[in-house]
């Protein structure tokens, strides 16, 4: 189980480094290839909107075939994409590589999905799931700090290599917990293996909990990909690179503390509530999420004389915001259906959360910002442009997302005990 957990964590490295990499770029690449923000916006959605809408392929081959293997392709992948966006010249050129990358890096969630929650306890799976997003975060400050301190483009080669390393440290020492076993997919054919996936996705959809955590995502999933400009709009009032890179940095290691805290405050209620107590931990982080990030956005003066103040303020927001994830999402996604539908669960509720994020986030941000309020590279009102844009794009859907999780308090009670039967039923 060690072994697993070490490796799975590793690997989510992956996911923070694609995370983490692209948006500390905003600013040089307006610069050095003028993109708009416009641009900027569309081709977050791009590659955040390939990785959603891959994430259901990889969510049924995460339930049918060898995982290590398609960790380990799937993650080699990655890094010659990432290794390739270090050349781009255009903007079609990082558009491609912006939908290769997101196809790829959507491997991950899924299969460390079933992976984590076959080997983990019910009791641990909060803390186990907090581990891996303190990984991936960590690695999303590392390549905020890369992107500060290197070229843009010598930040992508240093980050490819050390992806393709990965895929040869997970492919050496990750345990091929597959080998032997027949996953299913072998022993049918194309028309009875689809037929049995879409069996699970229609008992997935059917689990009222499911469907609440799905309408917490669809506007969840909108200020986290809207943030992608946090890093251009403390760059519009004189803050440097190595600034904003530092701050970037030590979000991401709130975050990374933060995941881990939700993911064993998670067990901790649960433990205590067993039908109320991840309810009430989604409600806690957003509303500490939403009243910290007020800081920055709006309450603290456009000045760099408050640096310490923006650190600070980021860091909090960082530590108290990212409690959902592993402490209740994904222990509930492990608990609801059974173990041949883990990978299946995550993968769509990504596909149908993480698109419209995708669609609704960076893009809206940069079209409010430059259509609506007034933004104009190099001009003087940029600042309060983007932080307004910013500010309607994070209050209001997390406003939503608060009472979508509320619902969790009366579905869950119903959901478990025909989670428990179907279990029973289907060995």
């Amino acid at each position: 189980m060690a072994s697993i957990q070490l490796c799975t964590a590793l690997a989510n490295l992956v996911d923070g480094i694609d995370l983490g990499l692209f948006p500390s770029t905003f600013k040089y690449l307006e610069t050095e290839l003028h993109f708009t923000p416009a641009e900027l916006g569309m081709l977050s959605m791009m590659g955040s909107l390939a990785s959603c809408l891959s994430s259901v392929i990889w969510g049924c081959i995460a339930d049918s075939y060898n995982r290590k293997r398609v960790f380990v392709v799937s993650t080699a992948m990655l890094g010659l994409m990432t290794l390739g966006t270090s050349r781009v010249d255009s903007f079609w050129s990082m558009a491609w590589m912006r939908i290769a990358a997101g196809f790829f890096v959507a491997a991950a969630l899924p299969i460390t999905q079933s992976l984590v929650a076959e080997a983990v306890p019910k009791n641990g799976l909060g803390v186990a799931f907090g581990t891996l997003a303190f990984a991936s975060h960590l690695s999303g400050a590392g390549a905020a700090q890369l992107a500060a301190r290197l070229s843009w483009r010598t930040a992508y080669r240093v980050m490819g290599t050390g992806t393709l390393g990965l895929s040869l440290f997970i492919w050496t020492f990750m345990p091929d917990v597959d080998a032997g076993v027949s996953r299913g997919a072998s022993k049918l054919s194309l028309r009875e293996w689809l037929n049995v996936e879409a069996t699970k996705v229609r008992m997935v959809f059917q689990k009222r909990t499911f469907l609440a955590l799905l309408a917490g995502g669809i506007v969840g999933c909108v200020p986290w990909n809207a943030l992608s400009f946090s890093m251009m709009y403390f760059q519009s009032f004189g803050f440097s690179a190595t600034d904003v890179g530092n701050m970037m940095a030590l979000q991401g290691v709130g975050r990374a503390m933060g995941s881990y805290m939700g993911g064993y405050l998670g067990d901790v209620l649960a433990a205590k509530s067993p039908l109320h107590g991840r309810a009430f931990m989604a409600q806690i982080t957003i509303s500490f999420g939403m009243l910290v990030l007020l800081f920055p956005l709006y309450l603290l003066p456009w000045s760099t004389e408050y640096y310490n103040s923006y650190a600070a303020s980021l860091f909090l927001f960082g530590f108290v915001s990212t409690w959902c994830n592993p402490g209740v999402d994904r222990p509930l996604w492990a608990e609801l259906v059974h173990p041949d539908s883990r990978g299946t669960i995550v993968a769509w509720w990504t596909f149908i959360a993480g698109s419209f994020g995708s669609i609704c986030g960076a893009p809206l941000v940069g079209w409010l910002a430059q259509a609506v309020l007034g933004y104009r590279p190099g001009g003087g009102q940029n600042t309060e442009a983007l932080s307004e844009a910013l500010l309607l794009c994070t209050m209001l859907p997390w406003a939503l997302c608060f009472v979508a999780y509320s619902a969790i308090h009366c579905t869950y009670q119903f959901d478990v005990p025909q989670a428990k039967q179907k279990k029973v039923e289907q060995g």
